[in-house]
C-alpha cells in the first residue's frame, strides 16, 4: 500500500497545475483580471515539480505520463489562448490555431517518447515555454498576442531540436518575467 502512494505526489502536483489552470480561466471569464498570468505562472511552476518528483521516487507511470499530457494541454494550450481571449487581447482564430499546434505538439511528444524523441531535445518548443515566449513576444510587439502566439504556436509544431532540455530555471525566469510584465501592463 504505502509503494503505491510515491504514485500519489507526482500526479498532486499535475493536479495542482491544472487547478491553477482553471483558476486562471475563470479569473479571465468571470472578472476579466489580468492577474490570471500568476496562475498560468503557478500551473508552470507545478508542472516543472511533477517530473522531478516522479523520478526522485521512481514513481514513473504511463498514466502519469498521459495524465501529464492532458495537464500540459490545458494549463499551456487551452488556458492562455481562452484566458488572452476572455480579455480580448488575442483574436479567436489566433486562439485556435494556437490550441491546435499544442495539441499536435503534446501529442506527439507522448507518441514518440520512446521511440523518436532525442533524449537532450524536445522536438519543437515544448507547451510550456509556448505560453512564456508568447507572452513575452506580445509584449515586445507592444501587446500584440496575436504576433506572439502565431510565432510560439509555430514554433510548437516545428519539427526539429529546440529548446535543449536543461534550461529549466532560465524557463522559470522567462515564465515570472512574462507574468509580472503582462500583469503591469493591463
Amino acid at each position: 500500500m504505502a509503494e503505491n502512494l510515491k504514485y500519489l505526489w507526482p500526479n498532486l502536483l499535475t493536479f495542482g497545475s491544472n487547478l491553477s489552470a482553471l483558476t486562471a480561466l475563470g479569473l479571465a471569464y468571470y472578472d476579466k483580471d489580468p492577474r490570471a498570468a500568476y496562475f498560468l505562472l503557478l500551473s508552470g511552476v507545478f508542472d516543472a515539480l511533477d517530473g522531478p518528483v516522479a523520478k526522485k521516487l521512481n514513481a514513473q507511470s504511463c498514466f502519469g505520463t498521459f495524465y501529464d499530457a492532458i495537464s500540459d494541454f490545458l494549463a499551456f494550450g487551452l488556458a492562455p489562448a481562452l484566458a488572452l481571449l476572455f480579455l480580448e487581447l488575442i483574436h479567436p482564430g489566433v486562439a485556435v490555431f494556437y490550441i491546435l499546434a499544442i495539441q499536435f505538439r503534446l501529442t506527439r511528444f507522448v507518441a514518440q517518447e520512446n521511440s523518436l524523441s532525442s533524449k537532450k531535445f524536445f522536438r519543437g518548443m515544448s507547451a510550456p515555454d509556448c505560453v512564456y515566449i508568447g507572452i513575452l513576444f506580445g509584449l515586445i510587439t507592444y501587446s500584440n498576442f496575436n504576433i506572439g502566439f502565431l510565432i510560439t504556436g509555430i514554433l510548437s509544431i516545428y519539427p526539429w531540436k529546440l529548446w535543449p532540455k536543461g534550461l529549466r530555471i532560465i524557463k522559470i525566469i522567462l515564465g515570472i518575467l512574462a507574468a509580472v510584465l503582462f500583469v503591469r501592463t493591463f
